[in-house]
């Protein structure tokens, strides 16, 4: 991660409602965790059991990170109507499929961090405006 990601998650600290969207095994979640809010929390979503298993065990004493092992799709498409202030997205899903509802459940003025996504130029969706 380079310097820019570590000032993006800094801004963690003024955000209570995350969420992230990761296959590995924990250092996402680390990163976030450190920036957290005092009263923040995080919500992780993993399809590969070995590997959300693996990361929890980073976090157990953490009660404000919840760890689910579901496929990302089926958690977005049940929990549109979610807002957060922040989605981190490092997986399939938020990254390539399912992008629309997930940057519609970013709050206005708040955060989508992306990693490797290159998104065409000028690029706009329905919620930007609001």
């Amino acid at each position: 991660m380079g310097r820019y990601t570590l000032k993006a998650f800094s801004l963690l600290q003024n955000f209570c409602n995350n969420f992230d969207l990761s296959a590995g095994t924990g250092l996402n979640q680390a990163w976030l965790k450190e920036g957290l809010h005092p009263k923040g929390n995080l919500v992780t979503v993993k399809k590969h059991k070995k590997l959300l298993q693996g990361a929890h065990s980073f976090f157990e004493e953490v009660d404000r990170i919840e760890f689910l092992n579901l496929d990302a799709s089926e958690w977005i498409e049940n929990n549109k109507e979610a807002h957060f202030n922040l989605i981190f997205t490092d997986t399939w899903a938020g990254k390539f499929t399912d992008l629309e509802t997930v940057l519609e459940m970013v709050k206005p003025n708040h955060f989508l961090f992306n990693r490797k996504l290159k998104l065409p130029s000028p690029f706009h969706w329905s919620g930007y405006y609001k």
